[in-house]
C-alpha cells in the first residue's frame, strides 16, 4: 500500500514534540495528515480519542493540530489530524533542514 501523503522519519536529536494539555510527546515522524508520538508514561490515550495540541518543530515553528487517535502499539499512538493539520510548506522545509544536517539519509 503506497501513502498519500510524505512521511518525515526524525532522528532521536531532532523531534518534535507534540504538546496535549501542556504535556509534551516526542513525534516520531509526521506528514500533512498525521503524527506518530511516543506517549508519556502515565498519560490515558485511547483508540478515537479527539485531540488537541500543538507540534513544536526544533526550527522553532508551531502548528495547531486537531485529529483523533487512531492506532495505539505499546507506547505509541498515531494522530489522523481531522480538521487542522501541517501545511505541505512546514513539511517541505523540515526535509529540506534534515537533509541538509545529515546529508547521509539522501
Amino acid at each position: 500500500m503506497t501513502r498519500s501523503y510524505y512521511r518525515i522519519q526524525y532522528p532521536v536529536a531532532d523531534r518534535p514534540r507534540l504538546l496535549i494539555d501542556g504535556v509534551g510527546h516526542e513525534v516520531l515522524d509526521c506528514s500533512e495528515s498525521g503524527v506518530r508520538f511516543r506517549r508519556v508514561p502515565g498519560q490515558p490515550a485511547r483508540y478515537g480519542q479527539e485531540i488537541r495540541g500543538v507540534v513544536q518543530f526544533r526550527r522553532g515553528t508551531e502548528i495547531r493540530v486537531e485529529g483523533q487517535i487512531v492506532r495505539i502499539d505499546g507506547e505509541f499512538a498515531a494522530l489522523h489530524f481531522t480538521s487542522v493539520g501541517i501545511p505541505f510548506g512546514i513539511i517541505l522545509a523540515e526535509q529540506r533542514d534534515l537533509l541538509r544536517r545529515y546529508p547521509m539519509w539522501r
